[in-house]
């Protein structure tokens, strides 16, 4: 017979502080299964699982093995999508980090950071679809463990039948040593029968023959005319008369007595026959019973330990599902003031946009009031001269109306600036 277990080790903590386990299957007979790491507290014998040792009836031990080693494949798949959350939530934490201390700026900052936020709200969705994917798979271990309650339940049912069956052998076999007893009891009284019968017969045969003495004294007294010859004769014919018919009585007795002896003698071998094979499958019943109750035994304890296994992963589930949940809402509190950042830099941007534009516009117009100023100054300016005394005026006055041309064009230019 093969056993068969699954090992738990701790494989040390996790950034996150809390215990790490590895479940390995075990196998010492022809099945299949993996190495069992240093550390493991699996039983050695039996058929065990989260630690523990699960003996087996004889009915339908391959189905319940394969169903223990998928439930063993569904349990490492847990642990397994237990620490690829861990590692998950490791990367967002320093992501966030990351993200926390990198600066944004211009539009490829902005896009940069909507892209890792799309990022962060999918793994966001992808952990709280693991959480719940762990939380069925808690209600499938509860549901495993309410089927183990109900084999035990089984087992128990058999094991109380078991009992009431070898109650009811016990009874049989009770009644059968009161018929014993009592035939005993007819063939001792029968066989005192037969040796008082024989003494009576005995005693009936010496009644007779002194009767007959008697009655021939007394005949003998009464008839003295017969001769002697005549009544010898009569008394031996009588004698032999009477000693034939009690032979004859006493063989058919004896007969009868012992047919019916014999036939006592063979109910008695049929019946000490019939009380060895009941006391072997007495024996026999109680070393199934005794095996039967040893292995409830094993399975009570079994299943102790199982629930004891089951609350502390419930408990440790429960707090794992709790730190991810405070860690979801921590880290749906940090995108929403990301979100709050990133809109106050868009708004930001959009206004510094805004801006751009109308100094771009101002660049224009400035630029095209300089090319108009510009084209005005390099047209040719003419220049009278006066020969007369007041010529020299002119000229000033032409020259003034030159420089007041080129003052207005300045003025201009600076009130446009201003």
């Amino acid at each position: 017979m093969s056993s068969s277990a699954l090992a738990v080790s701790a494989t040390g903590k996790s950034s996150s502080g809390y215990q790490r386990y590895s479940f390995v299957y075990k196998s010492s007979g022809g099945g299949g299964g993996a190495l069992v790491p240093a550390g493991s507290f699996a039983q050695a014998g039996g058929f065990g699982f989260l630690g523990l040792s699960i003996p087996i009836m004889s009915g339908g031990r391959d189905g319940e093995l394969q169903g223990l080693r998928v439930h063993n494949d569904k349990l490492a798949s847990y642990i397994e999508k237990v620490r690829d959350l861990e590692d998950r939530n490791r990367d967002l934490e320093l992501q966030y980090a990351v993200l926390s201390r990198a600066p944004m700026s211009g539009a490829g900052g902005g896009d940069q950071s909507s892209a890792m936020m799309d990022a962060y709200n999918e793994q966001l969705r992808k952990a709280q679809g693991m959480l719940q994917d762990l939380v069925g798979r808690r209600e499938m271990l509860k549901q495993e463990m309410g089927g183990y309650e109900a084999e035990v339940a089984e087992l128990t049912a058999q094991i109380q039948a078991e009992m009431a069956a070898l109650a009811a052998m016990e009874e049989e076999l009770s009644v059968l040593r009161k018929s014993v007893a009592d035939a005993n009891a007819e063939g001792k009284r029968l066989q005192g029968a037969m040796e008082m019968l024989s003494v009576n017969l005995d005693f009936q045969v010496q009644a007779n023959i002194q009767e007959a003495e008697e009655t021939r004294e007394r005949v003998t007294l009464e008839v003295q005319q017969q001769a002697e010859a005549e009544f010898q004769v009569s008394v031996e014919s009588m004698r032999r008369e009477f000693e034939a018919n009690a032979g004859a009585r006493k063989s058919q007795l004896e007969e009868m007595y012992a047919r019916r002896l014999a036939a006592l003698q063979t109910q008695e071998q049929r019946l000490e026959a019939q009380i060895s094979e009941a006391k072997r499958d007495i024996k026999a019943v109680e070393r199934e019973i005794e095996q039967a109750l040893r292995q409830l035994d094993k399975l009570r304890e079994t299943t102790a330990r199982l629930q004891a296994e089951l609350e502390a992963t419930d408990i440790e589930g429960q707090r794992q599902f709790e730190m991810m949940e405070a860690t979801i809402a921590e880290l749906e509190a940090v995108l929403n003031e990301l979100r709050g950042r990133l809109q106050a830099q868009r708004d930001a941007y959009s206004e510094l946009q805004r801006v751009k534009m109308q100094m771009d516009m101002e660049i224009t117009c400035y630029k095209q009031l300089l090319e108009g100023e510009e084209a005005r100054m390099s047209q040719p300016t003419s220049i009278v001269v006066k020969t007369s005394g007041g010529g020299g005026g002119g000229g000033g006055g032409g020259g003034g109306g030159a420089m007041g041309g080129l003052k207005l064009g300045k003025g201009s230019f600076l009130k446009i600036r201003r």
